[in-house]
Formats: C-alpha cells, structure tokens, sequence
C-alpha cells in the first residue's frame, strides 16, 4: 500500500484525545494515540468537535483539518474511515450518516447506541452499505485476554466452570449529578458493556439470565447497582455485578475451570492450579503460579485501526463487530428488564 489511510476523528474529548495526556496511563491510550502509533499506516487528516477552543487547541496539536459540524467534515471527503468518539446518544445519528454519503469504514466508541433499536438499525444500514463498522471494546484485542480465551478453548486447565465478574465505577457518587441517571451512563451499559462483551468472547452465548438490583438501589430506583446470573450454552455459569457509587474503579475477572483458576482485569493477571494439598491428605488445591507465557505485539488500543484494515483490506472477519456490541446491548437491555421485572428469567434463542 502506497498511500496512508485517511482518518478523521470526530469527538477530540476524553477517549479520542485527552487520555493521551494522562501520565500515568500506557500508550497509547486514546484514538489519536492510536493513529500515531500507527502513523505509517493511517493519516489523522481532519477532526470534529463541538467545544471551539478544544478544537483549535487539538488542530494546533496535530496538524489537519477542523470542522465544528461532523456533517460538513463528511461531505468534505477528507476521511476514508471516521472515529466517532462522541457521547453515546449521538452514535446512531453520525454513524448512519456516514454510511450514507460514502464513508468507506468505521470505528465506533462503545457502547455502539444509546438503545437496542438504534443498533438494530444502524447494523442493517451498515450491511446494506457494505460499511464494516468496528465497536471499540478494547479489550478484545488485549493479549492477556486472548491469552484467557485460549486456555479455555483449549481446556488446557479443563473445561470452563464458573465466571465471576466485577465493574465498579465512581459513576454516582458526585452529589451534583441529576436524579434520573441516562441508561447509556450507568455502570452496566457504560463500563459494563466490555464485561458483557469479554463474557461472550471467553464463554459464547448466553442461555438465559436473571437480573436483579441491590435492595439500595432497588429503593432508590436508578439501577446503579445491578448484578446478574448467566447460565452459558456451554454448561458453565457467570456471575456478574455492575455497581456505581464506589470510591475506586475495579474491573476484574475471576475464572474457574476444572483444574485451574484464572483472574485477570485493570492491573491484574494471576494464575492458579490444581496440586496436592499441602494440607489436606487426599485433597486438591489451588496453588499460585507464572500465569502462562503469551506475546504482547502492539497495544490494544490500536486494535480497533488494525481490525478495520484487515476488515477493509483483507476481507478477514473483524475481532470486534457491530454485531458483536448488539448482542453484549441485548444482555444489558435484558437484565435491566430482568430487574425491573422482579428478576423474572429471560431466555434466548439462538
């Protein structure tokens, strides 16, 4: 390939720029990062943003195009694919717009719409255009948790048993914040879209579920403490809490198969296997080892770019689909109704 990718980025706030600034996180880690990484591949040619002085600030920065309205940026034919980085609430309507005057690709920050029949949408448009759209849950393209994946695919440790995840987020706890929490805001949908997502991309599909609310947030009734039972058509089991109001972030995934235990997440990777008790006469416990070797080639963030590319380019099948973020939307969607529905089971038919 002679000539780089062009790229525009719509959305220079938090995740499409301003993480990068950050001094303490890996890079990159924010979309532009990613398109510096990758600079030999994809040119950043212009960007949109509704904060003014943001924008002149991040076109001073970088060095290309600006525009305050993402429908003038995507007439202007300066991309080939487009980063919408944007609140949720305005995914859908820039993302089809796009599609239909003649963005070639796309990635799209998760989660992918603020509702169900948004993503429906949208997905039907994009397959009808030909427009692969990539939803940015990055942790598809972690190596450590592909290397998860892996050892449960193979059964190296045995088949998979049990799923335990957590999100906790600081979501809530500013006293300033309105009643009435937006449901694309909560921790479930928010943050809990990746945990919903790496539950499918470790286990596979869902079977059934029950949602339920702590007794405090059930009082209050703004769904920010939320847990849910998965039973997998695998056999295996998941249980899953997704809770705001917490004075820290955690993310974490503690997974059990028959003969080891694995637990990796924010800052956490650790492996456990099946030996004799030093304890116990005749009995098996889990023991603390080297979690298993695995390669880490680029970073996760520039994961999205390159699925595009091989999406684009190579006709390979993408690591991270629009269709995959429906189904990790369609679980969200189901255990708030669980919830809201006295944790009645939802089931799905695949």
């Amino acid at each position: 390939m002679k000539e780089k990718i062009a790229v525009a980025l719509i959305g220079c706030g938090r995740i499409g720029w301003l993480l990068e600034k950050d001094p303490l996180r890996k890079k990159p880690a924010s979309h532009l990062g990613a398109l510096k990484k990758l600079a030999h591949i994809f040119e950043l040619t212009a960007a949109c943003d509704l904060n003014q002085n943001r924008l002149k600030a991040f076109i001073k920065e970088n060095s290309c195009s600006g525009f305050l309205n993402y429908r003038d940026l995507i007439k202007s034919k300066k991309a080939d694919f487009i980063i919408i980085a944007t609140p949720t609430a305005t995914h859908y309507e820039i993302a089809d717009f796009a599609i239909k005057h003649g963005i070639k690709g796309i990635i799209l920050e998760k989660p992918a719409c603020a509702s169900l029949a948004e993503t429906k949408k949208l997905l039907s448009s994009a397959q009808r255009a030909g427009v692969p759209v990539i939803v940015n849950h990055e942790r598809r393209y972690d190596p450590l948790f592909q290397k998860c994946r892996e050892l449960i695919t193979k059964e190296s440790g045995g088949k998979l048993k049990t799923i335990f995840g957590k999100v906790y987020t600081q979501y809530g706890t500013d006293s300033k914040m309105p009643a009435g929490y937006p449901v694309a805001e909560l921790p479930l949908m928010h943050d809990g879209t990746h945990l919903l997502d790496l539950l499918r991309y470790l286990a596979g599909e869902v079977q059934n579920l029950t949602g339920f609310q702590t007794p405090v947030s059930s009082m209050q009734g703004n769904f920010l403490e939320v847990g849910a039972v998965l039973q997998m058509r695998n056999g295996s089991q998941a249980y899953l809490e997704f809770c705001g109001k917490r004075g820290y972030f955690h993310f974490e995934l503690d997974i059990y198969l028959e003969h080891c235990r694995i637990r990796a997440g924010n800052g956490i990777k650790e492996f456990y296997r099946a030996r004799p008790s030093h304890n116990y006469s005749g009995f098996q416990e889990l023991y603390a080892e080297a979690f298993p070797q695995y390669e880490a080639i680029i970073s996760p963030f520039c994961g999205a770019l390159l699925d595009l590319y091989n999406v684009y380019f190579r006709n390979l099948q993408p690591v991270s689909s629009l269709y995959d973020a429906l189904k990790a939307e369609e679980l969200i969607f189901a255990i708030l109704n669980s919830a809201r529905r006295n944790c009645r089971k939802i089931n799905f038919l695949h």
